[in-house]
């Protein structure tokens, strides 16, 4: 009998469409999701064939908030880690709360700059599993 495996996202949220922050409207640009393919590599490594990672890039993979949300109906993840930026606060409130409502038993995972900064305003939001400090 062969098992599935257990399939974890990894999530960089970047790009104008998941943000009302007008400020960045003349600094948004796509960064290589560098932390979160460190991360993807480990788990590949240790984990070899039992678990499927993806990682994806918000600004790259999805023109809206819709072909997001079809990606995710579609992945169905076990585990999500979310990188958790200043700039997408909103945004990440919303997509943690939009995971945790479709899919009760998923966890998710915050970490990166804003945890680090902040965990006692990112603690807020209790359909958040695990928060990551470095």
């Amino acid at each position: 009998m062969k098992h599935s495996k257990l399939k974890v996202l990894l999530i960089e949220p970047s790009g104008q469409w998941v943000t009302n922050n007008t400020n960045l409207n003349d600094y948004e640009q796509v960064m290589y999701p560098i932390g979160l393919m460190y991360l993807s590599s480990f788990i590949k490594r240790d984990f070899d064939e039992r678990i499927e990672v993806k990682i994806i890039s918000t600004a790259v993979d999805f023109k809206s908030q819709q072909e997001m949300d079809a990606f995710l109906l579609d992945y169905k993840p076990d585990i999500v880690g979310i990188r958790s930026v200043i700039f997408y606060e909103e945004y990440l409130d919303n997509l943690v709360n939009t995971i945790h409502e479709t899919f009760p038993n998923t966890i998710i995972t915050v970490g990166g700059p804003n945890v680090n900064t902040d965990v006692v305003n990112e603690q807020r939001n209790k359909n958040i599993s695990i928060f990551v400090l470095v």
